[in-house]
C-alpha cells in the first residue's frame, strides 16, 4: 500500500501512518503538508500511489478547494477525505465535492479504514 498524505496536522499524519502499518507493515506513506509545502502542481497525478488522504478542516469553498482540484484531475488516485470530527454535514459536502471516501476519527480506528483503502487501491 502506498499513500500520499496531504494533511497539515502532524499528529493526525502520525496516527494515520501507525494505523496503516498495523494492517500493512511495509506500507509507504509520503507526507506533503499543504500548509508547509504548498499545493501539488497541476501536472502531478500521484502515479504509483494507491490513494491520497486529504485533510479538510471546514465547509467553506477555500477549505474544499484542494479536494475539488484533486478530484477533478483525470487519472488522479482516489482522494479520501480526512475529517477532524464526526461532522455529517461536512462529510456529505466532501462526498459531493468528489471524494472517493470519508475518514473520521471513528473510521480510522475501525475495520472500515483498511477496507476503504483496499477499495480505493482497487479503483486506482
Amino acid at each position: 500500500m502506498r499513500l500520499l498524505l496531504l494533511e497539515p496536522d502532524a499528529r493526525l499524519r502520525s496516527q494515520l501512518r501507525q494505523r496503516l502499518q498495523q494492517t500493512w507493515p511495509d506500507a509507504q506513506c509520503t507526507s506533503h503538508p499543504p500548509d508547509l509545502a504548498g499545493p501539488l502542481p497541476p501536472e502531478f497525478l500521484v502515479q504509483g500511489f494507491d490513494a491520497v488522504l486529504v485533510g479538510v478542516t471546514g465547509v467553506d469553498k477555500d477549505a474544499l478547494q484542494p479536494l475539488t482540484d484533486l478530484s477533478s484531475r483525470r487519472g488522479f488516485a482516489p482522494a479520501l477525505c480526512v475529517l477532524r470530527d464526526e461532522d455529517t454535514t461536512l462529510a456529505e459536502r466532501v462526498r459531493q465535492t468528489g471524494a472517493f471516501g470519508v475518514l473520521t476519527p471513528a473510521t480510522i480506528e475501525s475495520p472500515a479504514f483498511p477496507a476503504l483503502l483496499r477499495e480505493a487501491a482497487r479503483a486506482q
